[in-house]
Formats: C-alpha cells, sequence, structure tokens
C-alpha cells in the first residue's frame, strides 16, 4: 500500500510542476548520500587542483630561481682586478673619455700612455725590456724588439749602447681565457692583470686574446 501512495505522491508532484518529490519517502534523518557526495567530490577536486597547481608553480619558481643562481654564480666567476704598479685605473678615472683629455690627465700624472677601458680612463706605463735585446747594435735594434713581439723600441748610445725594447705585445700570457664562461671581459681582466693597458679578443676559432699597450 505504501508504494501505491508514493507513486500516486510523485505522479501528482510532476503534473503540478513541484518536481521530484522523492524526499516525501524518505525516513527522519535520512539524506540524499550520492549529492552531498558529488559536492564533496567536486569541492575537493577543486581545492586540489588549486592547492596542487599552486604547489607546481611554487616548485617551478624555485626550480628557476636556482637555475639563474647557478648561471649568475657562472658568469660572474671571473679573476679579481688588480694590475700592478704600471697600470692605474685610478688617477684618471673621473677625466672625460675623450683620449686627448685622458691623455693630458694620464701624463701630468706621471704615465706615458693612456687608453678607455671600459668607458673610463686609465694609465699606464709599458714595462721596459733591457734584457731580451740588449747586447746588439743600434742598427738591428729595431729588428730584435720587433722579433721578440715589442712594437717598439730605443737605442742608448751610452757607453756601453744598449737596445731597450717597449710596448709588448703578446698572445700567449692570456690565452687560458678562451676557455672561460666570458672570454672577452676575461681576456680584459687578465690584460690589466699583467700590466698591459689595452686588450683585444678574436672571437675566430678558438678565440685569442692579445695584450698590448
Amino acid at each position: 500500500m505504501k508504494s501505491k501512495t508514493v507513486g500516486l505522491i510523485f505522479c501528482l508532484c510532476g503534473v503540478l510542476g513541484l518536481g521530484s518529490c522523492n524526499d516525501s519517502d524518505r525516513e527522519p534523518g535520512e539524506s540524499d548520500g550520492a549529492g552531498s557526495g558529488g559536492a564533496d567530490s567536486t569541492a575537493g577536486t577543486e581545492s586540489g587542483g588549486r592547492s596542487g597547481g599552486g604547489n607546481a608553480g611554487a616548485g617551478t619558481g624555485n626550480a628557476a630561481g636556482q637555475a639563474g643562481g647557478e648561471q649568475a654564480a657562472g658568469t660572474s666567476g671571473l679573476p679579481a682586478l688588480d694590475p700592478p704598479t704600471n697600470v692605474d685605473l685610478r688617477l684618471c678615472e673621473t677625466a672625460r673619455t675623450d683620449d686627448e683629455t685622458c691623455n693630458h690627465c694620464c701624463v701630468d700624472g706621471g704615465f706615458s700612455s693612456s687608453a678607455i677601458v671600459d668607458d673610463q680612463c686609465a694609465c699606464g706605463t709599458p714595462v721596459e725590456d733591457n734584457t731580451t735585446c740588449s747586447k746588439v747594435d743600434a742598427l738591428v735594434c729595431v729588428g730584435c724588439c720587433a722579433d721578440a713581439g715589442f712594437a717598439s723600441s730605443s737605442y742608448s748610445f751610452d757607453d756601453p749602447g744598449q737596445c731597450v725594447c717597449m710596448n709588448k705585445v703578446d698572445s700567449e700570457i692570456c690565452a687560458p681565457t678562451q676557455r672561460a664562461t666570458d672570454p672577452e671581459p676575461a681576456c680584459q681582466i687578465c690584460c690589466l692583470n699583467n700590466g698591459f693597458l689595452v686588450s683585444s679578443y678574436a672571437r675566430e676559432g678558438n678565440g685569442e686574446c692579445t695584450c698590448s699597450f
């Protein structure tokens, strides 16, 4: 008898547009488990998706930051700048960076040469070599110094006469910088630290660092 009554109530609810009347045949305290479970499931999915997405994003950020730190550490691994006394990077650093002004400042400061290094005026005096060609006469002094890699020379006719070589051009002393992560600034620092005011780096082939005045 109960089933017929329930069916009749269901039909009347449908005809009157009241929707489902299923709740009418539930026992007191009985709930719709399927509906409750679906809501919980949806809430759980949204919560899990947001939480998981957030954690994944944080993980990606941490990984990127770590990679960036490693890259920064690698590219900043240049030698310390510590030139000898024949090179001075401070004396005229505030001078205008045109060649004439820079040179006047350096000469006034007791240096014979100048160059613009990293947009600043740098001063230097080439280290003279009075031993490589010291025993040659005046006629072969220039050729001897040139063969030894010097750009200029002078001969003193004092007794005894002496050939002095100057402005060494050296492509060997800083050759290892071609293996640096960033070879061009490494070449410049190496040349300055070895008493050379000017550096040039050729990227062709295996790369070549040349130091000079």
